[in-house]
């Protein structure tokens, strides 16, 4: 397990991130395709499995920044 996870709305953005994230000298990047809500049940889940950071995008972050999961203060 990587010390990311990236919470991707659709599976094309997350084919993106898992292509360059193998790509030599890059971070371990964790990548979990979720919609809306979905997306903060995975980060509550990523801050259980001790992720350090948290990526997303739009919406999706606003949700998670508003549910308050402690990787995203």
């Amino acid at each position: 397990m990587g010390e990311i996870l990236f919470i991707a709305p659709l599976q094309e953005l997350a084919s993106m991130v898992k292509e360059v994230s193998h790509k030599e000298g890059a971070p371990e990047i964790d990548v979990k395709v979720a919609r809306m809500d979905d997306g903060v049940r995975l980060a509550l889940e990523a801050e259980v499995q001790g992720y350090h950071v948290l990526v997303s995008r739009g919406v999706k972050a606003w949700t998670i920044r508003e549910a308050e999961v402690s990787p995203c203060h």
